[in-house]
Order: C-alpha cells, then sequence, then structure tokens
C-alpha cells in the first residue's frame, strides 16, 4: 500500500505501529516523520518520532524536539508532560513548564 500510496497517513502510521511493537524504532521514526511530512499541523506525528527517540535512548534528539513542538504548539499537553519528565530525568530545570503545564490543565 505504501508504495502505491505513499502520502496515506493511515497506512503509514500502520507501518510505524508495527515498527514499534516490533521494537525496530529507528524505522519507526523514518515512517512517523513521512507522516509528519504529509500532514506538518498535525503535532502527532512529531510527538511519536521524539518518543521514538526517547526509547532509543536519545533523550537529547528527543528534548529538542519536544522543545521544537512546544514552540510550534504551546497549548499541547503531552508535550509538556514530555518536557517535564524528561528534565527531571536529565536533572534540567523543570519548573518554568510545570508551571506552563500547570496552567494549561487548570483551564
Amino acid at each position: 500500500s505504501y508504495r502505491h500510496l505513499p502520502t496515506d497517513c493511515d497506512v503509514i502510521g500502520g507501518i510505524a505501529a508495527f515498527f514499534v511493537q516490533q521494537e525496530m524504532f529507528e524505522k519507526a521514526i523514518y515512517f512517523f516523520q513521512q507522516a509528519a511530512l504529509v500532514q506538518p499541523k498535525e503535532i502527532k506525528w512529531n510527538l511519536m518520532v521524539a518518543s521514538a527517540h526517547r526509547r532509543i535512548g536519545n533523550q537529547t534528539e528527543a528534548f529538542n524536539l519536544y522543545k521544537r513542538l512546544h514552540r510550534q504548539f504551546p497549548q499541547n499537553i503531552e508535550c509538556l508532560r514530555n518536557i517535564v519528565m524528561l528534565c527531571k530525568t536529565t536533572g534540567e530545570p523543570y519548573h518554568i513548564f510545570q508551571e506552563k503545564l500547570d496552567k494549561l490543565i487548570d483551564v
């Protein structure tokens, strides 16, 4: 299906999900990135890219992507939660992000 219709995000997401299930995160990243190119205003694809980076131990790449996504989508709670979690695990200051997250949750 992907070969015939490489812009179908349902197909791309399904392939990426298969690779995540198989714990082949590098391959999943490629397909999540392809979906992000097809739907650039849909944050979920880039969140999945960042999550896959985190799962292979590439915390820096994940953190940088989450911060970039937060600048693009400042109201996204999932992104902020991941930033706070990564800050806590890496020892980075997280209070500013935690305050933003708390404000969004309270709204």
